[in-house]
């Protein structure tokens, strides 16, 4: 069905192996497989930096009712899962920081690769009170959304902020794109769409270097012509 997609998004060529280092080498001559729902969630930074790198992998999005048999099989019951070589890694943030590497998106240093993980770990602290948002209803589901405004939604971002302008105001770490940054667009753009009952696109209006973080991860060539292929759902 529609709903289930399997995508082999292309990388490096033999001809592309001469004058690579070892490292690159093997990057391009393993296999790489995204296990995940189709849509973005928790694997939308990892597919980027798999696309920013030109990494070759095999996008797999399975059916929201397949879940349930899958799960079992899975390190922690849940998903995403990026294979390696047939080996299952787990933990979104694991996945993410590990393709990172490989597509140069992951500061060198040891401070600012930490400044990195900080972000990464508070967009996670951020979004995780949201989660349990979705199994509520009506008043209940109101409620519990207004106070995260008045919270970790809104609160976290404004610390990354902070940080954002600290460190220059151009990268949440480093001096170059990480997969910080491809993290926090990833969730200030989905908080912002409009698609999230009782969580209005204006909630982050406030915080300039955010915005205007988000609108230039998007406008990179590799993110940008991910999500109109990949993500976009066409009419």
């Amino acid at each position: 069905s529609d709903n289930a997609r399997h995508t082999n998004v292309s990388g490096g060529s033999a001809k592309q192996l001469i004058g690579m280092s070892e490292q690159e080498q093997k990057v391009q001559t393993q296999t790489f497989k995204l296990i995940y729902f189709n849509i973005g969630g928790r694997a939308l930074a990892t597919r980027l930096a798999f696309a920013v790198g030109n990494i070759k992998f095999t996008d797999e999005r399975i059916e929201f009712g397949s879940w349930p048999a899958l799960k079992p099989t899975t390190p922690f019951g849940c998903i995403p899962v990026l294979e390696v070589d047939g080996v299952p890694l787990a933990q979104s943030n694991a996945m993410l920081r590990y393709v990172g590497r490989m597509a140069n998106l992951y500061p060198e240093d040891p401070f600012q690769a930490a400044k990195c993980d900080e972000a990464l770990y508070a967009l996670y602290d951020a979004g995780a009170p949201l989660s349990p948002t979705f199994r509520m209803k009506g008043e209940e589901q109101k409620k519990a959304r207004e106070a995260l405004l008045d919270g970790p939604l809104v609160k976290t971002i404004e610390a990354i902020e902070k940080g954002l302008q600290a460190n220059g105001g151009e990268w949440l770490a480093g001096d170059s794109m990480s997969v910080a940054d491809l993290s926090c667009f990833c969730f200030v753009r989905w908080l912002q769409s409009g698609k999230i009952d009782h969580i209005p696109p204006t909630l982050y209006d406030h915080l300039p270097g955010i915005n205007a973080l988000v609108k230039k991860v998007g406008t990179n060539a590799a993110v940008a012509k991910w999500i109109d292929e990949h993500e976009t759902k066409k009419k």
